[in-house]
């Protein structure tokens, strides 16, 4: 089992039994925003500062040809459980990317300030953008049509994640966690306690 840590020289790979490092990834240019496995573990993607998606085959660690959205940084990544759609977070932009060929299926937009998290539900058929404008915005997969936002005006979202069951949406923000329903896009619960800001679910 391998898990992934960005870094200012590159990616890391570790070992999960034994913590030991076993590859750095390298060949990007500049911060590292995000990093995702694919759901099968072939590759690693990483968000970059210079406005592409970087793709690694982690057996080997060959870097393949990156995807260039050139909407700003790339400050979130995200695998579809298909393994077959890549999301990130380009600026305020979101991409949809087919995955064995890099082309470009859906560009969305309607955010206002740099998108922090991207994730997909669970079946896929939806997928969430979180960003530091204040808001949520869930989006179908299939057409790219937004379904509905949750806002949070004051606060700058930096994380989301479904549940397993796909109902539920979780959002972090800056001193709190906020459960939405995904269904209507009302709130369910505020989870405070926090001192710092929450910048990462799971």
């Amino acid at each position: 089992i391998t898990f992934a840590a960005a870094a200012f020289d590159g990616v890391h790979l570790f070992d999960a039994s034994t913590f030991e490092p076993t590859r750095l990834l390298t060949g990007r240019a500049g911060f590292v925003g995000s990093v995702a496995f694919s759901p099968n573990g072939s590759l690693l993607a990483s968000g970059n500062q210079d406005g592409a998606v970087h793709l690694w085959k982690v057996a080997t660690g060959a870097e393949l040809t990156p995807f260039s959205c050139n909407d700003g940084w790339v400050l979130s990544v995200a695998f579809s459980p298909d393994n077959k759609t890549l999301a990130s977070g380009c600026g305020s932009t979101i991409r949809l990317w087919e995955l064995t060929t890099g082309r470009t299926l859906r560009k969305m937009t309607g955010h206002t300030a740099g998108i922090y998290s991207v994730t997909f539900s669970l079946d896929g058929t939806m997928f969430a953008s979180s960003s530091f404008d204040g808001t949520t915005r869930l989006w179908s997969t299939a057409t790219g049509e937004i379904l509905r936002t949750m806002n949070f005006p004051s606060s700058r979202i930096r994380a989301s994640m479904f549940s397993p069951a796909g109902r539920l949406l979780a959002t972090s923000g800056e001193y709190a966690i906020t459960l939405w329903n995904a269904d209507t896009g009302g709130s369910v619960m505020r989870l405070s306690g926090h001192d710092e800001v929450t910048s990462s679910l799971a």
